[in-house]
């Protein structure tokens, strides 16, 4: 299968690693810990985002935002 490069400096290189990971209780309470804040602040952000997205959109068209 051919890869295509679409915007790509020439000097990249694409890597993938698989495998399987058997987490202590520690480890899996620590893991799951850091997802659940990385899931907050992108999930924060997104909000933030479509707020202002809404806010500028019907400032323009004159609509009222249901937010």
């Amino acid at each position: 299968m051919k890869r295509e490069k679409k915007n790509r400096k020439e000097n990249t290189i694409d890597m993938a690693f698989k495998g399987i990971l058997y987490p202590d209780e520690k480890q899996r309470e620590l893991i799951e810990k850091t997802f659940g804040c990385c899931r907050y602040v992108y999930n924060r952000f997104l909000n933030e985002r479509i707020l202002a997205y809404l806010t500028c959109y019907s400032s323009y068209t004159g609509r009222v935002s249901s937010v």
